[in-house]
């Protein structure tokens, strides 16, 4: 299973970026801001639009943007068994260019499973109809 991780921006961390940075950045103009941090020394960094928590049968999903630090591949056949990334030095080197040029100090480390969601797990509700 693909696996990202990195730094979770809400959607108003997203666009006071834009605003700060005069970015004309939106939701399909990602790339914008994947030039504009990688002009900032975040090099090998990508921007995502990702969902966290993701969807479940309890719960909608949040939309976010991703900094994408790292990308890697799994050997788990489902999204809750999916290992959580650990954040390291490089990662706390694109938080601090984060911080300095884009004024988002508080952007939490996540992992995102499966970001294209193509596994699909099995619902604990499913299990409760059937008892």
């Amino acid at each position: 299973m693909l696996v990202y991780g990195g730094y979770l921006l809400t959607e108003s961390q997203f666009t006071s970026i834009g605003k700060l940075r005069a970015l004309n950045i939106s939701g399909d103009k990602l790339w914008i801001l994947t030039q504009f941090l990688e002009s900032k020394g975040m090099q090998g960094v990508t921007t995502e639009a990702v969902e966290y928590p993701r969807r479940t049968c309890h719960s909608p999903g949040t939309n976010g943007i991703l900094i994408k630090t790292r990308e890697e591949y799994q050997d788990v056949d489902l999204v809750r068994d999916c290992i959580s990334l650990v954040e390291s030095e490089a990662d706390w080197k694109t938080k601090k260019l984060l911080t300095r040029h884009c004024r988002i100090s508080d952007a939490p480390f996540v992992t995102i499973p499966d970001p294209d969601f193509e596994l699909e797990d099995p619902c604990d509700c499913d299990n409760s109809r059937r008892h």
